[in-house]
């Protein structure tokens, strides 16, 4: 079957408000001008909600039988997941990143776990030793910032030279 038989059947399916968001989407195309591969990027972009690598691959860990499923439809949804997962293209230090932010589950993780998942999406590149190093990045700057909100800052050149300077009067008073 060609291409456009099959963006053609594809589009069968869908409802005529969403056939309509569709055509309104691709233009100044026409639906027959489009190929499988985006039709279904497309559609895939305008009606499945858009999840991050991480949620995509966390999902796929968690996943579990239902009571009332059976094995071959079980299989199917994890042949799915698996699929979605890209097990394929993902390296074992994706792995080792993924376990590790997947454990960082306490409240007071949540920042610095947000910030690590931004990382993680844009870098398909990252190893642990690079987590590691941006967690610890975050935390110095956590400290920094919590530093500069307190009234225990460091005390500052004029403060230091007017110590010295009373400093200096008491010593010469005693002469």
């Amino acid at each position: 079957m060609g291409d456009a038989k099959e963006v053609r059947l594809l589009l069968q399916k869908l409802g005529p408000n969403e056939h309509q968001k569709y055509k309104n989407h691709i233009l100044p195309k026409h639906p027959q001008e489009v190929n499988l591969d985006e039709a279904v990027n497309v559609l895939n972009k305008m009606f499945c909600g858009q999840m991050s690598k991480f949620l995509i691959r966390h999902n796929c860990l968690q996943l579990t039988k239902e009571d009332d499923e059976g094995y071959t439809t079980y299989a199917g949804r994890v042949n799915l997941q698996a699929e979605r997962f890209k097990l394929n293209v993902l390296t074992s230090d994706q792995i080792k990143c993924l376990l590790f932010i997947s454990g960082l589950n306490f409240p007071v993780d949540a920042d610095l776990r947000m910030k690590l998942l931004s990382c993680m999406e844009h870098d398909d590149e990252m190893t642990l030793q690079t987590v590691t190093a941006e967690c610890q990045r975050l935390i110095n700057l956590k400290q920094d910032t919590a530093m500069l909100e307190t009234k225990n800052v460091v005390p500052s050149n004029h403060s230091v030279h007017a110590i010295m300077t009373v400093q200096r009067r008491n010593s010469t008073k005693k002469l």
